[in-house]
């Protein structure tokens, strides 16, 4: 290839581009596994004060603290990662700011909520029984059931509308 391409290369050579990080985006999935881990471990922090007491509470977050940040750290290594069934992790250049400035900034809002909220006794399920074992089942089936496939939507989400200036010819969208 010379050191100038011709217009029909450089297309070529940008869609082989976009082809290759619309793999790599495609890649970073969990194993399944994990998805049901994670459902099991959130239904029994959240059901665990309905049938054990108050006191269940405090263990059991405790203990998906630990799952979550071995998780989370363990999946920042390579062998972490490949016991995970995560290959590749996206480079963050390539999230779209137009989805991580709302998703962290909904993200943010909703743990708020759920700290502010009970720590000013106004839960709105409070009169409910069982209410956390109810939330446990249902956010527990929700990631097993369709954990990959929110995943599938959340990438897309999260890929989707990043264009950097390398992705056209002449530098303009």
């Amino acid at each position: 290839m010379a050191n100038n391409p011709t217009p029909s290369e450089a297309a070529r050579a940008l869609r082989d581009v976009t082809e290759r990080t619309n793999q790599a985006v495609d890649s970073t999935q969990r194993a399944r596994w994990v998805d049901i881990v994670l459902g099991v471990a959130i239904f029994v922090m959240l059901a665990a004060p309905d049938f054990l007491g108050k006191h269940a509470a405090a263990v059991s977050t405790l203990i998906i603290v630990v799952i979550t940040v071995g998780y989370s750290w363990l999946g920042r290594t390579r062998r972490g990662a490949a016991v995970f069934g995560q290959p590749a992790r996206v480079r963050r250049q390539a999230i779209s700011r137009r989805f991580s400035i709302p998703a962290v900034t909904l993200l943010l809002g909703v743990m708020a909520l759920g700290i502010a909220l009970p720590l000013l006794g106004l839960h709105p399920l409070a009169g409910v029984p069982y209410w956390r074992t109810i939330l446990g089942a249902v956010l527990g089936l929700t990631l097993i059931v369709f954990g990959r496939r929110l995943q599938n939507t959340l990438n897309a989400l999260a890929h989707n509308g990043h264009r950097p200036e390398s992705d056209t010819l002449d530098g303009h969208h």
